[in-house]
């Protein structure tokens, strides 16, 4: 007879894990729901938060700008200056023929234009640009020779001693001295007035 009895198998009783409870969170300060400071006593309001500071941020590096022109200097009052001044001698010839008067005024209603393109030419021509920017500063000093050798032209005529130069105009000493007195006649009557408020004003 076989034998029935049944065998339980023995189960391995592995112990329970472990649990750890953690102490519970202190209660806040009732009279200090803030926290307290160094010396005990109770914050009012929350503590401020210190913000980290602001890194300040790289300067942007910017383009490299390309170096400004200066602006091109302006020759056509120099040049038609000189063109005026070359149209001088011409009207002198004139009086031997009529020839050089008609060149005179060819150059003078010519010489706006002109200026102009020999201006535009120095923009774009170094050489031309040199020539005008060596012979342009000259010009107001040759414009003052000749109004002072004008002038002294007229004076020596005033005095009788008249030298007729070729382009120069000479003016009738009569006539200069008739208007310079007509302008001091003018002058004494605007003066009058005052000189009697003066005058009363001293009495």
């Amino acid at each position: 007879m076989a034998d029935e009895t049944f065998h339980i198998p023995e189960q391995s009783t592995e112990s329970p894990e472990q649990v750890t409870f953690m102490a519970a969170p202190e209660a806040a300060d009732p009279e200090a729901p803030y926290g307290r400071f160094d010396n005990g006593k109770p914050r009012k309001t929350p503590p401020k938060t210190t913000k980290a500071p602001k890194t300040a941020a790289a300067p942007k590096a910017s383009a490299p700008k390309a170096p400004r022109k200066g602006a091109a200097a302006d020759f056509r009052p120099a040049i038609q200056e000189g063109i005026s001044l070359l149209s001088v001698p011409l009207m002198g010839l004139g009086r031997l023929n009529r020839a050089f008067l008609a060149d005179a005024a060819t150059l003078q209603m010519n010489s706006k234009p002109l200026a102009h393109a020999l201006n535009e030419c120095a923009k774009i021509n170094p050489t031309i640009e040199r020539l005008l920017s060596t012979s342009a500063p000259a010009v107001p000093y040759v414009l003052l020779g000749s109004a002072l050798f004008n002038m002294g032209v007229q004076m020596m005529a005033n005095h009788g001693k008249a030298v007729p130069v070729p382009g120069v105009k000479i003016d009738d000493p009569e006539e200069l001295a008739a208007a310079m007195e007509q302008q001091m006649r003018v002058a004494a009557e605007q003066a009058a007035p005052e000189q009697h408020q003066y005058a009363a004003a001293a009495a």
